[in-house]
């Protein structure tokens, strides 16, 4: 959402960013997160502005004002230091923010992959490790009833 927000360039009304089961619905710095299902209408975003190495971009959003701005003192933050840092225009300084935040965004997707993948590991043995226990269980009852029978024989 961020790196869109941020851009310079116009998005015309009707554009659309589809991602996964949602997609967002782009139009003049407007973004607005939209689930595929919606029919009709759209619910008004938040207007505000925000500022992102001393230039104001007007922009509405649906997410909170105080999410949207915080995100965008991070990108903020993030092109400030590529532009110190390399001495990158404003433009080459966006683009590798962006590429840095989809990097971590993928990153984190596959890691959480990975972690969903091994809950599921673990919810397979955990149930494993149930079934042994129910069947342990029993082999001691019959255990245990054979050697009462035994003793009550002896008798």
């Amino acid at each position: 959402m961020a790196i869109c927000l941020l851009t310079k360039y116009k998005f015309y009304a009707g554009s659309a960013v589809f991602l996964s089961s949602l997609f967002l619905y782009v139009t003049e710095y407007t973004i607005m997160k939209v689930d595929s299902t919606m029919e009709g209408e759209f619910v008004l975003p938040n207007k505000l502005k925000i500022y992102i190495n001393n230039m104001m971009y007007a922009i509405t959003a649906q997410d909170d004002t105080a999410y949207v701005k915080g995100l965008a003192e991070e990108i903020d933050e993030c092109v400030r230091n590529v532009i110190h840092a390399s001495k990158a225009s404003m433009n080459e300084a966006l683009v590798l923010t962006a590429l840095y935040y989809i990097d971590e965004q993928k990153k984190a997707e596959a890691n959480a992959d990975h972690l969903r993948t091994q809950i599921t590991e673990y919810a397979a043995e955990a149930g494993k490790a149930r079934q042994e226990i129910a069947e342990l269980k029993r082999e001691i009852e019959r255990l245990e009833r054979i050697s009462s029978e035994k003793k009550d024989r002896k008798r």
